[in-house]
């Protein structure tokens, strides 16, 4: 398991299509190739794999989130 880092989350840079950055127990970052990074938590409700998306970073920051 993985855990983010606010260096981490920094360093991150946008590459050509969309990634995460994950800790591994549903808290990610969503990076996007615009360079917009937006916090979602992924869950599961009824048996389907749903996600919720918050602000952005660091509009919330790491230990807000």
């Amino acid at each position: 398991m993985s855990c983010l880092t606010d260096l981490g989350i920094r360093r991150a840079k946008a590459k050509s299509s969309v990634y995460s950055l994950s800790d591994g127990r549903g808290w990610g970052l969503r990076i996007e190739p615009s360079g917009a990074e937006h916090w979602h938590f992924r869950f599961y409700c009824q048996g389907k794999q749903r996600r919720i998306s918050f602000r952005c970073f660091p509009e919330v920051d790491l230990c807000l989130a």
